[in-house]
This record gives C-alpha cells, structure tokens and sequence, in this order.
C-alpha cells in the first residue's frame, strides 16, 4: 500500500509510522489488540480463512485512517496459535498431576489406631518430605516403574504386583526402609494392626503426591 501526501512539485512518499501505532490504533478501534481480536474469533469458532478475510477488512481501515504499518496477520496467527498450544499443554500437565495426586491418595492407610494415616504422621512425614535423598530414591523407584505406577484400575494384576510386591522390594534395596522415621512409622503402623507393606505403599504414595504438588513430578 502506497500512501502520499501532496506536494507544490508533485507527490513525495509518506513514511508509514511503525507497528506498534497500528497496534495503538487497532485497540482503540476494537477495545483489543489484534492477536486477541484473532484469538476470539478463533474459539468462537470461525476458521481462519474467515478471521483473516474479517481482520483485513478492519487494518485497511485502521492503515487508511492512521497512516501506520499493519501488522501481518500471519504473524499474529502463528503467535496465538503457539500461545494456544502452551496453554493447551499446561492445562493438560495440570489435569494429569491432579488425577496422579487422586490416585496417591487413594493408597493412604484409612485407618491406623483409629485416625487418618496422614494426621497421625504429619510431623514425621514433613521430615521425610525435606529428606532430599528419601525423595531422590522415590522419584527414581516412579521412573523405573512409570508405566505401573500410577492406575486407574486399583485391581489391576500389573498395579497390584507393583504395588504389592515391587515397590516395597525397591524402597528396601535402596535403602528406604533403613531410614529411621520410615522405622518408625512402620513400627507404629504394625502396633496398630496393620501391616508394614500397607505402611511402605503410604509412605511412598504420600511422599509422590507431596512432590506433584510441590514439584510437578
């Protein structure tokens, strides 16, 4: 687009102002910047032929208006289409740590001498969760068995298998169990009928749903 202003000799070229002024006048035409102006119509639903064809029509006027640069709408496309897929992405991380957490909790010991497993061992349990090398031996043991680890289905044979058989093997090879506060909430969970697996399987549940909310993992 060529813009001109007259001259006593003639036409000389009008230097276009920069984009931003596009952006300025653009949100004081619309009450929007141009990438949220591309963004609604886009969850709206419109497709983006539609919103390109609507979006040109609208910077002709505001170019024509404010002699200013108009911003590509190529550019505004790509830019809100990769804000979209990070947040996209973000919401899903979120979704998964949170239904991880559920399914954490869901293997804490309902009742030990007549209290919750988690009130009953808050204190001793905020240790372990500020013991950097009990959390680094419980992240490694989630690694090793990321595909059993977490199941939606509690009676599944592979989860049972981990949970029941495995992880209490790891936490004993890596040397867990030799922890003093792990003795102890073991020791107490086994005064208190229940058994010292049932003590392992919330301890490292407890401490994996600690390190989701705090850490992401």
């Amino acid at each position: 687009m060529k813009l001109y202003k007259a001259r006593r000799n003639g036409f000389s070229k009008k230097t276009p102002k920069k984009s931003n002024s596009f952006e300025k006048a653009f949100i004081e035409r619309l009450g929007k910047t141009p990438a949220e102006f591309i963004h609604t119509k886009l969850s709206a639903g419109s497709d983006k032929k539609a919103v390109e064809y609507l979006y040109d029509i609208v910077s002709v006027e505001i170019v024509r208006e404010n002699n200013c640069t108009p911003i590509p709408f190529e550019k505004l496309y790509e830019m809100v289409s990769r804000k979209a897929k990070e947040q996209k992405r973000v919401l899903e991380s979120e979704q998964e740590i949170s239904r991880k957490i559920k399914l954490c909790q869901r293997e804490y010991l309902n009742n030990v001498d007549g209290r919750p497993f988690g009130g009953l061992y808050a204190g001793q349990m905020d240790l372990l969760y500020g013991d950097n090398e009990v959390c680094n031996k419980i992240i490694q043991i989630g690694k090793e068995y990321s595909s059993v680890e977490f199941c939606d289905n509690a009676a599944k044979p592979d989860f049972l298998e981990f949970k029941r058989e495995t992880l209490p093997k790891r936490m004993k090879e890596l040397g867990i169990t030799e922890n003093p506060i792990v003795q102890s909430i073991c020791e107490k969970v086994i005064r208190g009928g229940k058994s010292p697996k049932s003590a392992l399987i919330t301890i490292y549940y407890a401490i994996r749903s600690y390190l989701l909310k705090t850490e992401g993992k």
